[in-house]
């Protein structure tokens, strides 16, 4: 139990982790001085159509959405997890179970987590989130993300290729294909990582693409584009 809640919240930093690295060199050139140049807005009230700074076919992303994360390190990246929610929010609907089951592993990361020497309130500033309620979010917002990747992965792999993975590895005599097709289908699914470790990242580009994302920020745009180019992805 224990190495599954580690692993649990290994997981859940693990997008977070990703971007530290990716994104830390985009905010040391004009994203910087762009907000820098927004900083007396912040305390002002927006007006409706110039503070749109995203739109997506499900619904636009205004300044107000993003600068109430601003006091946080990387704001492309979360800007990109407020588009993703909307979107995948339109996409899927979070049942009362699968709610129960987020607070359920929030509890049991949060335990293993004072067993460590931390304090909720610790846990939450070491990580970058401001408080429960922002811990939550992004783990809705990472089992939602987790949905579609196994649909995107389902889509990627074809009955062919699990029954010649079938035919390769395994004796009929001893299991049938229906009871090892789940298994031969998250082997194929390692396989992919393993050769594209941006996989996932690159799904999520285009799941933006197939609903319009446009930056009607320039800086945003930039920042958008360098980091589609470091991880590979076609916008």
């Amino acid at each position: 139990m224990e190495e599954n809640t580690e692993e649990q919240k290994k997981n859940v930093l693990k997008t977070k982790e990703v971007w530290i690295f990716l994104v830390i060199g985009i905010l040391i050139g004009g994203l910087i001085v762009y907000f820098l140049q927004l900083v007396p807005k912040f305390g002002e009230v927006f007006v409706a159509k110039k503070d749109i700074v995203a739109k997506t076919k499900v619904g636009s992303i205004t300044e107000k959405d993003l600068y109430n994360k601003i006091e946080k390190i990387y704001p492309t990246e979360y800007l990109l997890e407020i588009i993703d929610k909307k979107i995948l929010e339109n996409k899927y609907e979070l049942s009362n179970e699968d709610k129960e089951e987020i607070l359920a592993e929030i509890d049991d990361i949060l335990k293993q987590a004072q067993e460590n020497g931390y304090t909720e309130e610790l846990f939450f500033a070491s990580n970058g989130f401001s408080d429960k309620d922002d811990f939550i979010g992004y783990m809705e917002l990472n089992h939602l993300r987790e949905v579609y990747y196994d649909e995107y992965f389902d889509q990627m792999i074809t009955q062919e290729q699990i029954e010649t993975y079938y035919n390769e590895n395994y004796n009929p005599e001893e299991q049938t294909l229906e009871e090892v097709k789940d298994e031969i289908k998250e082997i194929l699914i390692g396989e992919i990582e393993t050769n594209d470790p941006y996989i996932t990242y690159k799904s999520l580009v285009e799941l933006r693409k197939n609903n319009n994302l446009k930056f009607l920020d320039e800086a945003f745009n930039e920042n958008y584009k360098e980091y589609c180019e470091q991880i590979g992805a076609d916008i």
